[in-house]
């Protein structure tokens, strides 16, 4: 049977006239819960992993007041979260907030509760007054709520028997110190003891922030604090050698995920760890420094990135050679009327050939996109948004990673900003140049390089298979007349 059902107990202290009834009674409260909660479990179909039964022990652990887990994708934390706060519903007046960046994040253990509720225990009545997601026991007194990151004032003063954080690496540190930690300091009396409100944080590793500082107090032994990472996928010597959750992957998806994900997103994503420092995006930048700067090539074809320069910043023009995927030309300037910069681009996609444009379109360059539509040429409009521009950085991460680009060791402006680009802030990575930097050229290169496809190829490599396809169709043709 399962730790956790040993620790909940639906009666309340025994008062000291009654002592021998009120033990013999509690007994009784604990046999039924045990059922119970093994019956809730059935209904609800939850069959713990292997990580998240080892979890479970822990929060039945009466020295546990703080359990922190950083976790990888898909690895389970959302049903882990969901039991618990089950579980606490059928605990006579128990209080749990669930706290969340956003509601969307909330909803995601939210609606396995809600469902739940409305499907198994007609006892439990889920609600939304006031855009507040609740769910009360009628039978027993107990309740839980979702709470968010970016709602503060409804973060304050209630007395609570446990909290979970959930996405917590996401939340800024105010979140815990000013308005939650106020809330779990407060004991409450349960079967004849005072007790201290149990906390679980749970979430996606960043940077060293305040979740890293509880993490390390786990690790250290300190009282009240435990701590386990649970990785996605358990590599051995870089090898993946299995998973922490074989229903959501098999070892091919994980080595598949690997092989096009980015270092430092796998690292933090898959195998839960923490990043270490700033600028740490793209890694083995001395493996692309190579090539030169080339002229027109009527046999290949190019992608050209445009940033244009808003304010202090620069206009940069990358150009690309799609089949050897070599940056064959570049320009970067400022304080340069938007007529020049329109000009300027204009002229470098004729001198290659016609070569598509990929423009940022986020504010101003929207009207340069739809004037450039107007004059004839071929142009991409890239809008950006956090998760946008995450894509495009992930993707240029993943060449530069695999060599599967080249820029000429004279670019020093771009391998500099290569170099310096992605900072930690409140312990999260940010996509964007240091204070004092620029990262027009990094937006520039992974604007020209994001809808580059396969592997680069060489001269001879292409002209072999410009002959192998000509020889197909001259055969083709022989065969059709004769």
């Amino acid at each position: 049977m399962n730790t956790v059902t040993e620790k909940l107990n639906p009666s309340e202290a025994p008062n000291d006239s009654a002592k021998i009834s009120a033990e013999s009674t509690a007994t009784e409260e604990r046999k039924k819960v045990k059922l119970n909660l093994k019956a809730i479990r059935e209904k609800t179909g939850y069959h713990p992993l292997e990580w998240q039964k080892q979890a479970l022990q822990i929060v039945n652990n009466p020295e546990c007041q703080f359990l922190i887990i950083p976790g990888g994708k898909r690895v389970g934390k959302t049903m882990f979260c969901a039991d618990i706060a089950n579980t606490d519903l059928h605990v006579p007046n128990s209080k749990h907030w669930l706290i969340a960046p956003s509601y969307d994040l909330g909803h995601r253990i939210w609606d396995y509760n809600e469902t739940w509720a409305n499907l198994y225990f007609s006892y439990l009545k889920p609600s939304r007054a006031n855009n507040q997601p609740q769910i009360d026991n009628q039978m027993n007194g107990a309740w839980f709520k979702v709470k968010t990151a970016d709602s503060k004032e409804n973060l304050k003063g209630e007395a609570l028997t446990r909290a979970t954080f959930d996405e917590a690496p996401e939340m800024d540190d105010e979140i815990w110190y000013r308005y939650i930690q106020p809330n779990v300091r407060q004991q409450y009396f349960r079967n004849g003891h005072w007790k201290q409100p149990q906390v679980i944080l749970i979430g996606n590793p960043q940077g060293k922030n305040w979740f890293y500082d509880l993490y390390q107090k786990g690790l250290r032994g300190e009282k009240g604090y435990f701590s386990m990472r649970v990785p996605t996928a358990i590599e051995e010597n870089g090898e993946i050698i299995g998973t922490n959750n074989p229903i959501a992957f098999s070892l091919e998806e994980l080595k598949r995920i690997k092989a096009e994900t980015p270092s430092y997103i796998w690292k933090s994503d898959y195998l839960a760890e923490f990043r270490e420092d700033e600028g740490s995006i793209f890694k083995n930048l001395q493996r692309i420094k190579t090539g030169e700067l080339k002229p027109f090539n009527p046999k290949h074809e190019y992608l050209i990135g445009w940033d244009p320069a808003k304010h202090k910043d620069f206009n940069v023009i990358t150009v690309i050679d799609q089949q050897t995927h070599e940056v064959v030309a570049f320009s970067r300037s400022n304080k340069l009327d938007y007529v020049f910069q329109k000009e300027r681009l204009k002229s470098y996609s004729r001198e290659y050939g016609f070569a598509k444009v990929i423009i940022d379109s986020t504010g101003l360059g929207e009207p340069l996109f739809d004037e450039l539509v107007r004059s004839g040429f071929k142009v991409t409009d890239y809008h950006f948004t956090q998760k946008s521009k995450q894509d495009l950085i992930e993707k240029l991460a993943l060449l530069i990673e695999h060599g599967r680009i080249k820029i000429p060791q004279v670019l020093k402006e771009i391998h500099d900003e290569l170099e310096y680009f992605g900072v930690i802030k409140d312990g999260k990575l940010k996509y964007e140049a240091p204070s004092g930097k620029h990262d027009d050229c990094v937006m520039s290169l992974a604007l020209a390089c994001w809808e580059l496809e396969g592997d680069p190829i060489g001269d001879r490599v292409r002209e072999f298979q410009n002959q192998r396809l000509a020889d197909i169709r001259t055969k083709t043709r022989q065969f059709q007349y004769r």
